[in-house]
C-alpha cells in the first residue's frame, strides 16, 4: 500500500499522472487508461486549463476522486504499476491517438456540457469528448 499526499505529488510528475490514471481507470482496458492520460496531458497544452500535470489533475471539480482530499491510498499495486508504466510512457511523448480529447466521463451519463462535445471513442466504461 502506498499514501500521497498533495504535496508530495505537487512536484512529481509521474507519480501525480499515474494517481488519476489510476483513480480514473484502473478497471477498465489499457486503451481507456493510455486515453485518461491523454485526456490529462491535452489539458496541459490546452489554453482552457492549468498548464502542469498536478493543476490539471487537482483543478476543482475536475475529477472526483480529489475533491475534498489531502491525501490518497493507493492499493491494488499490480495496477497502480501498470499506472506508473503508462504516465512514464506518455510523458516521455507516447502519441497523442485521442484526436485532442479533453473530457471523459462514464457511458451512462450525459451532462448538459457533453451534449456540445463530439464523442471521440468509447472505451470500456467511458466516452472521450473533444470539440
Amino acid at each position: 500500500m502506498i499514501t500521497f499526499t498533495k504535496e508530495m505529488l505537487k512536484n512529481d510528475d509521474i507519480n501525480c499522472l499515474a494517481l488519476c490514471i489510476y483513480s480514473e481507470a484502473r478497471g477498465e482496458p489499457t486503451e481507456g487508461q493510455y486515453w485518461v492520460g491523454h485526456v490529462v496531458l491535452n489539458r496541459v497544452k490546452d489554453k482552457s486549463f492549468p498548464n502542469t500535470i498536478y493543476g490539471v489533475v487537482f483543478q476543482k471539480f475536475q475529477f472526483s476522486w480529489t475533491i475534498n482530499k489531502n491525501s490518497f491510498i493507493v492499493k491494488e499495486m499490480n495496477s497502480w504499476n501498470n499506472c506508473v508504466n503508462i504516465a512514464k510512457e506518455l510523458i516521455n511523448g507516447k502519441p497523442d491517438e485521442t484526436n485532442n480529447a479533453l473530457y471523459f466521463l462514464t457511458t451512462n451519463l450525459t451532462t448538459s456540457w457533453s451534449k456540445k462535445l463530439k464523442v471521440r471513442k468509447i472505451i470500456g466504461n467511458h466516452k472521450f469528448l473533444g470539440n
